[in-house]
């Protein structure tokens, strides 16, 4: 089953693997990948060498050529930035510097493909992705919504106690919109919107809200090089998947228990301008 997949094969390689490994094997997957592989990066960074960013790498990597998720390209770029960011540019650059030159590049690459009259096809997929497939999807939920009704949870745990239809929406939209094979993830608001209509997604926002602390708005800014590593793929993940899908199966959870039992000292360390010095029980 291992392979390297075009952005057209992507859908096949999911398709391939769901059948293939029972159900909870492939939700385990998804959590070991994001638990395994953002420790790798915070491994690389708090211990200054990159030879643990090879861990990271073979871990996304693996997932892609499995299950064709091209999220886990990104977490490589993202891991392997963060280890430059905080092992060797941040005392010569701002955040805003890094930002603004990642911007400038984005805004550069994409005039150089207009301008070239040759726009790459992973150009066009790349702003199709952060411009369009979230609010597209959301546009199906709705439609989805009006067709048939709210789904109370479909075939997952939220079904079994509210009462749901028994059938997987996300498989129901991917069908009848996209095609076969195709499974139809979207954001949490969109998820929340098709099992409990217009209350879900601010229901969804305030159990969200309820699950993050004052502790953990210290340990973000006394650790800002581990919150980094262990929240910005979170934020991914609450874009393509439901609340308790994040929490469970993409380890949020995780990332909010480690933020929650760790200790903060007033130390020198590896976080700049308010260091400390992280001690997990």
């Amino acid at each position: 089953m291992i392979g390297f997949p075009g952005l057209s094969e992507i859908y096949e390689y999911r398709h391939a693997l769901s059948a293939a490994v029972m159900h909870w094997e492939r939700y385990g997957m998804i959590f070991s990948k994001f638990v395994g592989g953002f420790s790798f990066g915070y491994l690389a960074i708090s211990r200054r060498s990159s030879r643990y960013l090879i861990g990271s790498a073979l871990i996304f990597i693996s997932d892609y050529m499995l299950s064709g998720q091209r999220s886990s390209l990104v977490f490589i770029v993202i891991v392997i930035l963060s280890y430059l960011w905080f092992v060797s540019m941040r005392r010569r650059f701002k955040i805003s510097d890094l930002l603004l030159g990642l911007s400038g590049l984005t805004i550069s690459l994409g005039l150089a493909s207009f301008l070239l009259g040759r726009i790459s096809p992973y150009v066009i997929g790349i702003y199709d992705r952060a411009f369009h497939v979230s609010v597209g999807l959301f546009v199906r939920y709705l439609e989805q919504v009006e067709e048939v009704g709210l789904y109370w949870g479909g075939d997952g745990l939220l079904g079994e106690i509210f009462g749901g239809n028994g059938q997987d929406y996300r498989i129901v939209i991917g069908r009848n919109y996209f095609g076969p094979n195709v499974s139809a993830n979207a954001d949490l608001v969109s998820d929340a919107y098709i099992n409990f209509g217009v209350g879900g997604p601010f229901f969804v926002f305030l159990i969200l809200r309820l699950l993050i602390s004052r502790r953990d708005s210290k340990f973000f800014l006394h650790n800002r090089e581990a919150a980094l590593v262990f929240i910005i793929p979170y934020m991914f993940a609450l874009f393509s998947m439901g609340l308790q899908t994040a929490l469970v199966t993409g380890a949020l959870a995780v990332a909010l228990l480690i933020m929650k039992i760790t200790s903060i000292r007033q130390e020198h360390g590896i976080s700049g301008h308010t260091p400390s010095r992280l001690k997990t029980y």
